[in-house]
């Protein structure tokens, strides 16, 4: 079970520094969506609020853009970015009741749906906050395409234990391009574009990579795992991301599906 309360303000620190490959993926989802000068756009899962700040510059003065999360640490860093137009406050995918049907003429959800259980209620909600015409962009890792980092840490665990406990299994709620096609379209959306994108990147030491796994886990990284088994998991974990070292560091690959769809008038 994905817990909120073991992150800490070390950890969004953390994700603040190391978040890179993420807010990339962000920009591009934005891209995708066509945000525009004007616009009204709701971020939901905003983190430390950096991409929340990038949207505020492409909708301008003239537009609004929020940013919720339901991690408070996480929340302290982003209102340091905060301005006129740019605002955020703790909360998340299950309580949108704050807002008025048609409040919003975007919303995105970067790297966050992932770890969303009840994604139908979600999308319910979400297609009441946008107006219609409005616009739905998320972006998520795909149940298709595995996060190879996702098999070392399981392969590291398997190692010392046998098994991967219930439970401790990172990003749980993955689902495939086309279960989201699905699930998008079943909550009044006409899907606009599902896109696959590979990223690759490289990383100069192990321990950073690591620590973005705890920093964007909000330290729910191994939390299922006995304290006495860990130090041998992590030292599994090193010498397998050691072995896809090259001449430029260690190689990052990742797929992220890009999914837009528009709220039906």
């Amino acid at each position: 079970m994905t817990r909120l309360n073991l992150d800490t303000r070390e950890l969004a620190e953390s994700y603040d520094r190391l978040s890179d490959s993420q807010f990339l993926f962000g920009k591009l989802l934005i891209e995708r969506m066509r945000v525009r000068a004007g616009e009204r756009v709701l971020d939901v899962g905003c983190g430390t609020g950096r991409l929340a700040e990038y949207i505020s510059q492409v909708v301008g003065p003239t537009g609004t853009v929020l940013g919720i999360d339901p991690l408070p640490h996480r929340i302290e860093i982003a209102l340091r970015r905060a301005k006129p137009g740019l605002g955020f406050a703790v909360g998340g995918s299950d309580d949108l009741g704050r807002f008025a049907d048609a409040a919003w003429d975007q919303v995105c959800l970067n790297s966050v749906f992932h770890w969303i259980e009840r994604k139908a209620e979600a999308l319910e909600e979400i297609h009441r906050i946008l107006r219609p015409g409005g616009k739905l962009g998320i972006g998520t890792g795909e149940k298709d395409q595995p996060n190879p980092f996702r098999k070392i840490v399981e392969g590291a665990i398997i190692s010392v234990m046998g098994t991967v406990p219930e439970g401790t299994r990172l990003s749980p709620f993955l689902l495939s391009a086309e279960e989201w096609r699905n699930l998008v379209s079943e909550a009044g959306f006409s899907v606009r574009l599902v896109e696959s994108q590979l990223y690759t990147d490289f990383v100069e030491k192990a321990e950073d990579l690591i620590e973005f796994l705890r920093s964007s886990s909000f330290g729910n990284f191994l939390a299922g795992i006995p304290e006495e088994d860990q130090p041998a998991i992590l030292e599994q974990i090193r010498e397998r991301l050691e072995r896809l070292r090259t001449a430029r560091g260690i190689e990052r690959k990742f797929q992220r599906l890009l999914v837009v769809a528009e709220r039906k008038a």
